[in-house]
């Protein structure tokens, strides 16, 4: 027996009953609008970061003048985001304040109220404590938001939350024509979890026909990352994929030795997986759902690299679970060119050079998105639809 895996997999299990627990009251209490939100859900090491955004309109006539595209005078003020975490974290330089695992209660959770906030073309993200718009906050902080424009609109708030390494992520923000992104971070080295409180002589009691789900998924956390996007209506996507792949191990080298027409192979995890509610249609291709276990059941697919004569390719396997070696084309479902792209390597873009392997699912519009994979400076990317 391994006592610090069997105490990470308590924890986790605590945490995802907390979460769920805290799930069913929340949404109790809240409106319509609160409940048409998008969930957001990362887990990095153990460590877990939700966030729940609305569907704020951006043709609302209350959000008219924070949204304005001129520089009138506009100014504003929304809450934009519910954040959740189960461990010390950190927006930008904005320290959350959240008590180090051993001074607090094993798995609780730290929910925060997240609003943007404008001044001319000023924009930042405040945060404050308290779990809904009916409790009292107390401001922690507020840290200035990175604004573009974009020329497609956006016409509800949309966001997406994505590993940038084994300790960060980049949070990004869509709203009519306005874009916002900023990192966060959990500050504790990889591998830290909260330490559950010992009791003596108590016990739980378990049948044979005990729920098991949250047990696999703690196992699988054990050795993997997730990336999470649970759409207001329930649809659901999820990227996995095995945890410290760092550009300095021996598989981020087979890269740039990779041959045209192979697959790029894994030593040293599983293969990447994307697991899908809802058919994908990446361009004249479609990821069905049910093409493991039974009809009705999600689509998880088996993720490869592909090297081609002419740039990339994303290969989807009809094996989710095989290892980073174990790649067989027989059971290839799909293969989907991918965009390319590679960081500058200047200024702040030194810190991507030394990014672990992520995948993320991030959503583009009601039913359109991008899959995206990230690792070092490079980064790879295919556009797809939601088969409604």
């Amino acid at each position: 027996m391994n006592p610090n895996r069997d105490r990470r997999l308590v924890v986790v299990l605590s945490f995802l009953v907390l979460m769920s627990s805290a799930g069913v009251s929340a949404q109790s209490s809240t409106d319509d609008t609160a409940a048409a939100a998008t969930r957001l859900e990362l887990v990095l090491d153990l460590r877990t970061v939700v966030l729940s955004i609305p569907s704020l309109s951006a043709d609302d006539p209350t959000h008219r003048s924070l949204l304005s595209t001129t520089n009138d005078g506009a100014g504003g003020h929304v809450r934009i985001a519910q954040l959740e975490v189960n461990a010390p974290f950190e927006i930008a330089m904005l320290d959350l304040g959240i008590e180090e695992p051993e001074q607090r209660e094993a798995a609780a959770v730290s929910a925060f109220g997240l609003s943007l906030s404008r001044t001319n073309d000023s924009w930042s993200l405040e945060v404050a404590t308290g779990e809904s718009e009916t409790s009292t906050p107390a401001i922690v902080g507020t840290t200035e938001l990175v604004h573009g424009m974009s020329n497609v609109a956006a016409p509800t708030l949309i966001g997406s939350l994505t590993a940038d390494g084994s300790d960060d992520a980049l949070l990004t923000l869509r709203w009519g024509r306005h874009t916002w992104s900023t990192g966060v971070r959990f500050p504790l080295p990889r591998g830290e979890a909260p330490r559950r409180r010992r009791l003596s002589g108590v016990a739980e009691a378990r049948s044979f026909s005990f729920d098991s789900s949250a047990l696999q998924r703690a196992t699988r956390l054990s050795a993997r990352n997730t990336n999470t996007v649970v759409l207001p209506d329930g649809t659901r996507f999820s990227t996995i994929y095995p945890k410290k792949l760092e550009v300095t191990g021996r598989d981020f080298a087979h890269l740039v030795s990779v041959q045209t027409d192979s697959v790029v192979r894994v030593i040293d995890g599983a293969v990447m997986r994307l697991e899908t509610d809802v058919p994908l249609h990446f361009g004249d291709q479609v990821l069905d759902t049910g093409n493991v276990g039974l009809a009705d059941s999600p689509g998880a697919y088996g993720v490869w690299l592909k090297r081609a004569a002419d740039g990339w390719k994303l290969v989807f396997n009809d094996e989710p679970d095989a290892w980073g070696t174990q790649h067989d084309a027989v059971f290839d479902a799909a293969e989907i060119d991918a965009r390319y792209a590679q960081s500058d390597l200047v200024d702040d873009s030194m810190r991507d050079a030394s990014r672990a392997l992520s995948t993320s699912v991030v959503m583009t519009g009601p039913d359109h998105g991008q899959f995206v994979l990230v690792w070092g400076p490079h980064e790879w990317s295919a556009d797809f639809t939601i088969a409604r």
